[in-house]
């Protein structure tokens, strides 16, 4: 039996928590206010997409040998991402004549 669950999106102020309790285990420079935008200009992330930037950045911070993750380190990973609430999605353009379309004929070509 398959069970299918569905979670509301993320708001601004979860994703801000989310990167906080994630960030607050590893060593890192973001200022607070800093985090807080990165949690507003992060819009279509999920908390595990999230989980995996934080993650990811980590990995790279080791292999460079750097001691903390930093404001360009996430910033940079969060480009690098696609949204999981994305990565699925199929736009279908319904194929619709104009002719099928009422009224509006000073418009129409």
């Amino acid at each position: 039996m398959d069970i299918d669950v569905r979670l509301d999106m993320p708001s601004d102020e979860d994703r801000y928590l989310i990167f906080k309790e994630h960030l607050s285990h590893i060593e890192n420079t973001i200022e607070d206010g800093v985090l807080k935008m990165i949690a507003r200009a992060s819009s279509g992330f999920v908390s595990s997409d999230l989980s995996q930037i934080v993650r990811n950045c980590h990995i790279k911070a080791i292999k460079n040998n750097c001691e903390s993750i930093s404001r360009e380190n996430l910033e940079a990973q969060i480009l690098e991402s696609k949204p999981l609430s994305i990565q699925d999605m199929i736009v279908e353009v319904p194929k619709v004549l104009w002719s099928e379309i009422g009224g509006n004929e000073d418009i129409k070509f």
